[in-house]
């Protein structure tokens, strides 16, 4: 799984000169969500190098096969896991969960008013 990492790095980060040119032109909302699916995806890479070098059950396990009823699919999971593997330490874990929530907030809602103050649902 070596390969994929340098090959992700490689497809989303050309460069330091070229880095905005690919996601410029999009807005805040679909930012937050690329950037998330960047994170996301770094993640799963990052915890593969960790696991057994069994990459059907790697694969399975992370839904890198986009099962998303795998037990590490989710951004949430993956946050938590990187954590408790000791990948990530607890204020990175506090800023990609305040992330995933923005992400959620962007993705799920019709009408985003990113000044209004923060509401609870019930």
């Amino acid at each position: 799984m070596k390969w994929k990492i340098e090959r992700w790095a490689a497809e989303l980060y050309p460069g330091e000169k070229h880095i905005f040119s690919h996601y410029e032109h999009l807005g805040p909302r679909e930012l937050v969500i690329v950037a998330c699916a960047v994170l996301d995806s770094a993640l799963a890479e990052l915890i593969s190098l960790r696991l057994r070098d069994d990459e059907a059950e790697v694969i399975s396990f992370l839904g890198a096969n986009e099962d998303g009823r795998a037990p590490a699919a989710t951004f949430g999971a993956r946050i938590q896991l990187a954590y408790l593997l000791g990948l990530l330490d607890k204020q990175t874990v506090m800023m990609l969960r305040a992330l995933k929530n923005l992400r959620n907030v962007m993705a799920h809602r019709a009408q985003v008013d990113r000044s209004a103050p923060k509401r609870r649902l019930p």
